[in-house]
């Protein structure tokens, strides 16, 4: 059977004061937030910076999940890690957090 993954891209903006302290939390991931996300099945997730020319920083995500145990990350302790993450984030205008970005290409070699 083969093994559906979920891929997404995600965009949030960063506090600019914030944005030292959000690096930190995110290069010093607590090992068990690291395990849950690995048990509600992520297989890959990255988080790239960037500060435009205007002086916004915002954060982009792709992450690929294969869906299905996501109640892995119901949890206080993994509730926490959000709230503490979120106060360093700004979301997009009417947003409330990370925002789905619309796919606009993809390469794939094997199918060449």
């Amino acid at each position: 059977m083969e093994v559906k993954i979920q891929r997404r891209g995600q965009i949030i903006g960063v506090k600019k004061e914030k944005l030292a302290e959000y690096l930190d939390l995110h290069r010093n991931i607590p090992a068990d937030i690291q395990a849950m996300l690995l048990e509600a099945g992520f297989q890959k997730l990255e988080i790239y910076v960037q500060e435009l020319p205007n002086g916004d920083c915002w954060l982009f995500q792709y992450n690929e999940q294969v869906p299905g145990n996501e109640k892995a990350l119901d949890n206080d302790r993994y509730r926490e890690w959000l709230r503490v993450t979120g106060l360093c984030q700004q979301p997009l205008p009417g947003e409330t957090f990370w925002k789905d970005m619309d796919l606009a290409y993809t390469l794939h070699p094997e199918c060449q």
